[in-house]
């Protein structure tokens, strides 16, 4: 397939970079040494504009977070100036109007991604939502009309709402998308499995995240006074650091944070650890399951407690399950598995 991707950062680009244009649209892209890639910018718009036209594209692949603010808001445009990132490089103030180049049309298919945290459908980008042939969501609501209160709805939506097809509409299209594991990360991971010396290990901060943060701390830090081997790290450490220990784990907590996906989930997994992960409050895709890939805990007082106890009381399964959650995570999590599961949406459409 060949496809022009426009976005923030590359996805598609760094798996496929032969078959793949690149349009840089967010305000602190960098460069790229690829003759290929392009800035979005006002003396590159004849240019992409006729890429869009050029029937020789398979897909079109756009990145675009939820959580992305109107790049017409003066605040945006305001922030936008006083980024001394940007302002070191020039100021891109036409590269945040990127995607909106689309609203002219495209030959071939719109694919769009949303990695954000933020589980709704932003209002100023309705138009790209129905636009696009198929839309791969990270936070996807189990509800999916939550994803419309507050921005298409004032409120929760009603029945009266969930009835109007032209939202109905953007509901089929919709599908579950994980953040899972960069080629990065993937490569950075060890592949043989280490010794087990820890029985839960956590690195990360609970300072203005997840409550089940602050929580789940307090109940592993009882734990430990019990006599647990608990591996807690709050400080940011090292990547090499960080796959060391959760390969040494025999569990590695990944409590739901700004979201319910997150990226610990897929390192664990993809270094033999089992993730103990808080139950999901959202629609997934190529979930871990229960008992084989991954324990999961209820979030009430009391519920990692429990799982973590049940886990290791037959710990000698646990190294197992280690070994096939690596095997799903590099099955179906890996960038080129989710690039290929979102570039197939294109292929459908087009038959």
């Amino acid at each position: 397939m060949r496809v022009l991707e426009f976005g923030p950062s590359r996805l598609v680009h760094d798996v496929y970079p032969a078959e793949t244009v690149f349009v840089a649209t967010g305000a602190d892209s960098v460069g790229t040494a690829d003759p290929s890639a392009l800035d979005f910018s006002l003396r590159n718009i004849p240019r992409i504009r006729a890429l869009l036209g050029d029937p020789a594209f398979d897909a079109v692949f756009v990145t675009r977070f939820s959580s992305q603010r109107d790049a017409l808001r003066v605040a945006t445009l305001v922030r936008l100036l006083a980024n001394r990132r940007i302002l070191k490089r020039g100021v891109p103030a036409v590269r945040i109007f990127g995607d909106r180049v689309l609203r002219l049309g495209a030959a071939a298919p719109i694919i769009l991604h949303d990695p954000a945290d933020a589980p709704f459908v932003p209002r100023n980008a309705l138009w790209l939502w129905r636009r696009a042939a198929a839309i791969f969501k990270r936070e996807l609501p189990l509800d999916r009309w939550s994803m419309f209160m507050r921005t298409a709805h004032e409120d929760v939506p009603t029945p009266r709402f969930r009835r109007l097809d032209r939202y109905r509409s953007i509901l089929r299209k919709v599908r579950p998308i994980s953040l899972g594991l960069s080629r990065q990360k993937e490569r950075a991971i060890p592949e043989h499995a280490v010794e087990k010396r820890v029985d839960v290990f956590f690195a990360g901060s609970a300072a203005a995240n997840s409550y089940l943060r602050e929580t789940g701390l307090r109940e592993l830090a009882a734990l430990r006074d019990e006599g647990l081997s608990i591996d807690l790290a709050e400080e940011r450490l090292p990547p090499d650091e960080f796959y060391r220990r959760c390969a040494a784990a025999r569990l590695v907590w990944s409590p739901a944070g700004l979201g319910h996906d997150s990226f610990r989930h897929y390192e664990a997994a993809a270094s033999s650890a089992v993730p103990l992960i808080s139950r999901p409050t959202i629609e997934q895709y190529a979930p871990f399951a229960e008992g084989e890939t991954a324990i999961f805990y209820d979030p009430e007082q009391g519920g990692l407690t429990a799982a973590v106890r049940r886990a290791l009381a037959q710990r000698e399964r646990l190294p197992a399950m280690g070994r096939a959650a690596r095997a799903h995570v590099l099955a179906h999590h890996t960038d080129k598995a989710r690039v290929d599961r979102m570039l197939a949406a294109a292929r459908r459409s087009a038959d």
